[in-house]
């Protein structure tokens, strides 16, 4: 999986497989953020936000 791919509008991955996909490819540090931002600016359920945010870790 490549970075660009994690941030494109397929929210059906799991939270945790998105962390994963970034450690595997030595993401930068600011990577790691972008999950979050994205499902804020997304309006998503307060759940999946929740899960987004537990993932992160």
């Amino acid at each position: 999986m490549r970075l660009d791919d994690m941030f494109s509008d397929d929210h059906n991955e799991s939270p945790s497989a998105t962390y994963l996909a970034l450690l595997a490819g030595g993401a930068s540090a600011e990577a790691y953020e972008r999950p979050v931002l994205r499902a804020r600016a997304d309006g998503e359920a307060p759940a999946r936000l929740a899960a987004v945010e537990r993932a992160k870790g």
